[in-house]
Formats: C-alpha cells, sequence, structure tokens
C-alpha cells in the first residue's frame, strides 16, 4: 500500500530520530556494522543515502547490517541541533 504525504513526512521525520540511535550504537559498540530492522525506516534512510548496506551481508530474524554513511553523520547532528 503506498504511503500518503502525511505518512511519508511522518517516516522521514521518524527515520532522522531513529538514526541518532544507530549512530550512537556504532560509536559505543565501536563497530563499522550494525545491525538493524528490515523496516520502513531502513527502508527511507538507504532511499536518502543515509545508511549503506553492509558488505558481510547481516540478515537474521528481520535484520539487516548497516553502514551509516557521511551523510547519516550529518543527518544525525543536525537532528540532534534542533
Amino acid at each position: 500500500m503506498p504511503l500518503t504525504k502525511s505518512q511519508m513526512e511522518f517516516v522521514d521525520q521518524m527515520a532522522r530520530k531513529i538514526i541518532v540511535d544507530w549512530c550512537d550504537r556504532s560509536l559505543v559498540s565501536a563497530t563499522a556494522t550494525i545491525a538493524v530492522f528490515d523496516d520502513v525506516y531502513a527502508k527511507h534512510a538507504l532511499e536518502k543515502r543515509w545508511i549503506a548496506l553492509a558488505s558481510d551481508g547481516i540478515r537474521d530474524k528481520g535484520q539487516i547490517g548497516i553502514r551509516i554513511l557521511a551523510s547519516g553523520w550529518d543527518t544525525a547532528a543536525r537532528f540532534l541541533r534542533r
């Protein structure tokens, strides 16, 4: 089912909020790859090029391995400044 404009705006804002957590998890775990749920927010972040799929191909129980790209770090930092 396609999302409405309002739903897409919500997904965009939630993805910005969630990427802050992903960045934090990446720093705390001191690894370039973290596992996240393969959901609408991860798909949106992939489309925005905030994250990339990890080359090690983690796929377990609905999760995917991701790397946070520079634009993702920038997006998270801007979200925190708001």
